[in-house]
């Protein structure tokens, strides 16, 4: 049978603009060039980055616009949405709960229609677990799918990943249209492209 899918890098043409005008906020972990990523930390509250993270450049370049950021747990660590700095998130259902961590600023926004989608990360349930407890969806893909810059830290073991957050598949598959793909920064990284023959070779499965 045909492959599912074939690895190869996407060309421009082959990256159409369909998030243009779309906002959203970055998670408080991800820099945003000119925008301060607190990591939630007093230590780090007036960090200003010079250069955006490798997934959020996609994001502007495929059009979106980048509004602000949202809470996160303390340097990204923690099965609660709360910080020194900005305080707690609370559960989109009921403001005495939590929305869970560490990407609950994230999930209560998606939640509550406040972005259409929003990223996050994920070792442990990070956007998984905000996701369950907002009732949306949260995706950990394997690591290397979404780029992140790690020629930094070559030697160390991959133990997170950037996610994504989403009302439903198909505000995901927008998301993630956008933000995966491979880069030199990231030896860990791939594309994936879906070909034709894989929609052939679909639409004989009878599920």
């Amino acid at each position: 049978p045909p492959p599912l899918f074939f690895f190869k890098q996407k060309t421009a043409s082959e990256m159409p603009l369909r998030l243009v005008g779309s906002e959203m906020c970055i998670r408080d972990r991800s820099d945003v060039g000119g925008l301060k990523t607190t990591y939630g930390f007093p230590g780090t509250k007036d960090y200003l980055p010079s250069k955006n993270t490798l997934f959020v450049d996609r994001l502007i370049k495929s059009g979106v616009i980048i509004i602000g950021k949202t809470n996160t747990a303390e340097l990204g660590v923690g099965g609660h949405t709360t910080n020194r700095l900005f305080g707690p998130t609370s559960n989109c259902f009921d403001i005495s709960k939590s929305a869970a961590g560490s990407s609950g600023g994230a999930s209560t926004a998606v939640a509550t229609r406040l972005l259409p989608f929003a990223d996050g990360t994920d070792q442990m349930g990070s956007c998984r677990g905000p996701a369950a407890y907002a009732n949306i969806y949260g995706y950990r893909p394997t690591p290397g799918l979404i780029s992140e810059d790690r020629s930094k830290d070559r030697k160390i073991p991959v133990l997170t990943t950037p996610g994504c957050l989403a009302r439903t598949p198909d505000d995901m598959a927008f998301l993630l249209d956008e933000i995966v793909g491979s880069d030199i920064k990231d030896d860990y990284s791939f594309c994936l492209l879906y070909t034709s023959d894989a929609a052939d070779a679909r639409s004989s499965v009878d599920l």
